[in-house]
């Protein structure tokens, strides 16, 4: 049985659309933005 895990954490698509079009500091996961090329260390 295919389960949708993020579905059942309330981390689904819909949740995760919601999101992106807050402004940074009202979304309930804080984002912060690496620049190039420290950002390029985490591929490595």
């Amino acid at each position: 049985m295919i389960t949708d895990d993020g579905h059942r954490f309330n981390f689904g698509g819909q949740f995760i659309y919601n999101e992106i079009v807050k402004p940074h500091l009202e979304r309930a996961i804080p984002c912060i933005q690496i620049k190039f090329p420290a950002a390029i260390d985490s591929f490595n």
